[in-house]
C-alpha cells in the first residue's frame, strides 16, 4: 500500500497529523524498524528529484548507525553487501534493527540517525526525516497552528486593531473582540510596531500566558491575561486602502487558506472594492493545493503552473472558485516571497498582472511529505515547477515589473513605500478601465 502523501511548496519547513496512517496493529517494533528503512530507501531511490544511488543509500544508513554507537559495545556486525539490491536492503534493514535493539534507551535516536544519514546522502538540502513527535509539530505548522491566542491584527489608521478572531479560541474566551485597539503586550507599548511584529509577540510556548492591554471604543484600557494554545492562525489581513481599492495580505499557504481568502474577498466586495493590492511579501509558501486554489481566485482559466518530476509532468489547472476577483490586481513581492507564493505571483504576472517590490526568493521546487509506518514522516524534493508561461525560477526568482527597494521591517509599517506605490498603481489600473460606477462586480 502506498503511503499517504502531501505536496508542499515552502521555503521554511512549516507543519498535528493530517491523514497520517496509524502504526499497524499486527506489526512488532522490530518489523516497524525494518519497514521504515525499506520505505525511506525506496522513496529516495524512486521519487527523489535528485536521483539516489542504491548502494550509497545503504552505506549511508550503516555509517549513520556507526557514528552514534561508536565507542560502545552495542555496535552490531556490519553487513557485507553483495551487490544484489534486494538482499543488501534486507541486510542493512536487519543491521539497523539490531542496532536499535542493542540501544534500548536510545532506540529512536539510533533509528533516526540511520534514516537521516540516507537522506543526507541525496543532494537535497530541504529533505528531512521526522520522528512521530516532530511530524506532529510540522503538520501543525502546515495547518497554521501555533502557540498563540487565535486572532489576526492589522493597522487601522495609526493603531493596531483586532480584525478577526478564531471562534472559541483563547482570545475570544478572554474577552477580546474584533475592533479592539491593542495598546500593550506584556506591559510593552506596541506603538510603531508593524502587524507582523505584534503577531510575533503574541506567539510563544504552549500554555504560557500573554498579557494584552486593549481599549474598546472610548472605554478605559483593559489588561487581559490569555493562555497560549495550539490554535489555527488566520493567514489573512484585509481592508480598504481607499474607495474602490482593497488590500489583502496572505501570510502563508496553510490548510484552508483559500477559504479565508474567499471570505475576505467577499467582504471587500461588499465594501465596493473594484481593484486589489495582493500582498505576498514575506510569505514563504506552503501547500501546493492552496497555491492553485488561491491563484484560481484571480485567473479565469488556463494553467497555474507545471510540475516536472522523474515520473513525468503534471499541469496544475485553474479550478472553479466560489468568489473570483475580476478587477485589476497588483501584487506585492520581496525577497521573502518564496515557493508557493512565487507560483501565484508568477501565474498572475504571466497573465498580465504587475509585480511591485523586490526580486522574489527563487525556490522553484516541490516537496512531498510521505507518512510512513509507526507515525514517522519523510520529506523530499520530487519536482521542479515552471510558471504559467513556462518560466523556470529556481535560483533566480521573479523580477518585479516595478522595482521598489525597501527594508523588511517597513512592511505594513508607516514607511511602506512599496504598498503606497502599489495602491496608486491599482487605482490607475482601475481608472484606465473606465469603471467608475458603484455596484457589485462578482
Amino acid at each position: 500500500m502506498s503511503p499517504v502523501r502531501l505536496r508542499l511548496l515552502a521555503w521554511v519547513a512549516m507543519a498535528a497529523l493530517l491523514l497520517a496512517p496509524p502504526p499497524l496493529a499486527a506489526q512488532s517494533p522490530d518489523e516497524a524498524v525494518t519497514a521504515l528503512v525499506q520505505e525511506v530507501f525506496t522513496r529516495l531511490r524512486d521519487d527523489a528529484l535528485a536521483a539516489a544511488d542504491g548502494p550509497s543509500l545503504l552505506r549511508a544508513a550503516v555509517s549513520g548507525v556507526q557514528q552514534v554507537l561508536l565507542g560502545t559495545s552495542a555496535v552490531p556486525m556490519v553487513p557485507v553487501l553483495s551487490g544484489i539490491e534486494d538482499e543488501d536492503l534486507r541486510a542493512v534493514a536487519m543491521y539497523v534493527e539490531a542496532a536499535v535493539k542493542a540501544a534500548p534507551g536510545r532506540s529512536e535516536f539510533v533509528l533516526s540517525s540511520a534514516l537521516r544519514a540516507m537522506v543526507r546522502s541525496v543532494a537535497d538540502p530541504v529533505s528531512a526525516v521526522f520522528t512521530p513527535a516532530e511530524l506532529g509539530r510540522y503538520m501543525a505548522d502546515l495547518r497554521g497552528e501555533h502557540g498563540t491566542i487565535g486572532m489576526q491584527v492589522d493597522t487601522i489608521g495609526n493603531a493596531i486593531n483586532v480584525v478577526e478572531v478564531v471562534d472559541g479560541g483563547p482570545a475570544v474566551r478572554a474577552g477580546i473582540r474584533v475592533g479592539d485597539h491593542i495598546l500593550e503586550i506584556d506591559g510593552t507599548s506596541i506603538d510603531f510596531h508593524s502587524p507582523d511584529a505584534v503577531l510575533s509577540l503574541l506567539r510563544g510556548r504552549l500554555g504560557s500566558p500573554v498579557h494584552v492591554t486593549i481599549r474598546r471604543g472610548s472605554s478605559q484600557p483593559q489588561r487581559l491575561s490569555v493562555i497560549r494554545e495550539q490554535v489555527r492562525e488566520i493567514p489573512i489581513r484585509a481592508r480598504m486602502l481607499e474607495p474602490r481599492v482593497g488590500y489583502l495580505r496572505l501570510l502563508g499557504f496553510t490548510e484552508r487558506a483559500h477559504e479565508d481568502l474567499a471570505r475576505w474577498l467577499l467582504r471587500l466586495n461588499e465594501q465596493d472594492a473594484r481593484a486589489l493590492v495582493l500582498d505576498l511579501r514575506e510569505n514563504g509558501g506552503g501547500l501546493v493545493e492552496e497555491a492553485v486554489n488561491v491563484a484560481s481566485a484571480f485567473l479565469p482559466q488556463g494553467v497555474v503552473a507545471v510540475e516536472e518530476g522523474r515520473r513525468g509532468q503534471v499541469t496544475l489547472i485553474v479550478r472553479p472558485a466560489a468568489h473570483r476577483f475580476a478587477g485589476p490586481v497588483v501584487v506585492l513581492v520581496n525577497r521573502g516571497t518564496a515557493s508557493a507564493s512565487e507560483i501565484v505571483a508568477g501565474a498572475l504576472q504571466d497573465a498580465g498582472v504587475s509585480l511591485v517590490g523586490g526580486r522574489t526568493f527563487g525556490k522553484g521546487t516541490v516537496q512531498t511529505v510521505y507518512f510512513l509506518q509507526a507515525g514517522w514522516g519523510l520529506r523530499i524534493t520530487t519536482a521542479r515547477y515552471r510558471t504559467r508561461a513556462g518560466r523556470a525560477i529556481d535560483g533566480t526568482g521573479l523580477t518585479p515589473d516595478v522595482p521598489v527597494v525597501q527594508a523588511v521591517n517597513q512592511v505594513q509599517g508607516p514607511g511602506d513605500t512599496q504598498l503606497e506605490i502599489a495602491r496608486v498603481l491599482a487605482r490607475r489600473r482601475l481608472e484606465s478601465t473606465g469603471q467608475r460606477a458603484t455596484g457589485r462586480r462578482w
